[in-house]
């Protein structure tokens, strides 16, 4: 194990966080927490492999586990909502009980923005864990495994974690963990550090009722005023007190169509109810036993998960074209081991705003379909499926004769590929596909 990878290890085994309590009065299946959803592998049965084949080679993209809220605006906006009613004695009683679990909460979450959990370190240790388990011929004793991670501490410690269970397994396996720009083309490809970065061809905009503001959409799928006033005497004043024009600059990211005054005032309550739900449906993937879940009825829940989906693929689809590195990267590195047959694994570290845009390359459980009304887009992108420490993995398999099949799993999970009938694609039949289904998102040289 090389220096860096002895120094991720230590700090993944040295750290871990107090929990403190303070619950709800209900909980929420985690469908609706969107891509708050933590890991869950169920228990996934495989298929068989063809007599003789036996596994070799693991390529696998993974994104870090669970996390606290990756911005402080989500902590600071639900503070400020809650502080300032107070201050103006605009509180309802159920108001007054959820500030105080607010207040109480506040100093603690803000201590750990951005940072992988617990919870995410132990999702990828088990990972590591059933990856070893499930294909060991592939980690024999001196097979290379090569890690490496977008520039997010999150990621990085999200692999260290993954490197020191799989280290375990088998402490004469050779093990490279590195972050690095060299790497950011597989790992985070927008990122402006990747040395590989070229102009991209912008993707055509959305027509009909897709261009909806998902903000807008949201006010459709939530009475974000029946909610406030729950909590607020004034809501008006309470809306006021966070709302404001700084919030329109982004709006051109989800809608080309300048809006209205009216529509603007809408939608910034809608950006201010979905800020609210992230905050509280993040909860479940951090150290504390804080809980939020009855901030929202079961149906608004449903709505709001709605609404993140549409805020997250109206952004995540502008990167389709440029995450076609990470899936270049992943058919190259199985290719230079099909030809070599060296054993071991390529892991990458990174962020749902490139997993999902590789699943959509390769299409994996549809999510690379084209949805044409606003309901579709709820198919092609299922939050449970990107949800923390997601992962896509490409197994390869060998017989002696020199054939070589693909097995591609999601989430621990067998998945088939649109270009095979068996979850055991032949090399020579994944490589055309990959090669055809990059090919659509051409790059501007």
């Amino acid at each position: 194990m090389n220096r860096f990878a002895k120094f991720l290890t230590s700090v993944v085994l040295a750290l871990s966080v107090a929990g403190l309590s303070s619950a709800a009065d209900f909980t929420v299946p985690h469908q609706y927490r969107g891509l708050d959803y933590p890991y869950n592998p169920g228990s996934p049965v495989y298929t068989k492999a063809p007599r003789g084949y036996r596994p070799f080679y693991v390529s696998h993209y993974g994104r870090h586990g669970s996390r606290f809220a990756y911005s402080t605006l989500f902590y600071n906006q639900t503070y400020t909502l809650f502080h300032t009613a107070a201050e103006q004695g605009n509180l309802t009683p159920e108001g007054k009980g959820l500030a105080e679990r607010v207040f109480e909460a506040y100093p603690y979450l803000m201590q750990n923005v951005g940072l992988l959990s617990d919870k995410g370190r132990e999702q990828h240790a088990g990972i590591a864990k059933r990856m070893y388990a499930n294909f060991p011929e592939a980690f024999k004793d001196g097979a290379f495994v090569y890690a490496v991670s977008s520039n997010s501490m999150r990621s990085v410690m999200s692999m260290a974690a993954f490197g020191a269970s799989l280290q375990a397994c088998n402490p004469e396996l050779h093990l490279k963990m590195e972050q690095s720009p060299a790497q950011l083309y597989c790992t985070m490809p927008r990122d402006k550090a990747n040395f590989k970065n070229v102009d991209r061809r912008p993707l055509p905009d959305l027509t009909g009722e897709l261009a909806l503001n998902p903000f807008l959409y949201l006010c459709r799928k939530v009475d974000c005023d029946a909610i406030m006033r729950r909590w607020f005497i004034d809501i008006d004043a309470a809306y006021a007190s966070v709302c404001g024009p700084k919030w329109d600059q982004n709006m051109s990211q989800y809608q080309k169509t300048p809006l209205s005054d009216e529509q603007l005032q809408e939608a910034r309550k809608g950006v201010l109810m979905w800020r609210l739900w992230v905050f509280a449906a993040g909860m479940v993937n951090q150290d504390f036993d804080f809980c939020f879940d009855d901030m929202f009825t079961l149906d608004e829940w449903k709505g709001l998960c709605k609404a993140d989906v549409q805020v997250a693929y109206k952004e995540h689809r502008n990167y389709l074209d440029n995450d076609c590195q990470v899936v270049m990267d992943i058919l190259e590195d199985c290719r230079g081991h099909v030809e070599s047959g060296a054993r071991g694994a390529k892991l990458r570290f990174g962020h749902d705003h490139v997993l999902w845009p590789v699943t959509a390359i390769f299409n994996i459980k549809g999510h690379g379909e084209t949805p044409h009304t606003l309901e579709d887009v709820n198919k092609v992108y299922v939050g449970s499926n990107i949800c923390m420490a997601a992962n896509l993995q490409f197994i390869l398999y060998r017989n002696a004769k020199g054939g070589v099949l693909v097995k591609t799993l999601l989430n621990e999970q067998e998945v088939l590929l649109p270009c095979s009938d068996s979850v055991y694609c032949p090399w020579e039949v994944f490589e055309k596909y990959v090669q055809e289904r990059v090919g659509l998102f051409p790059v501007l040289q």
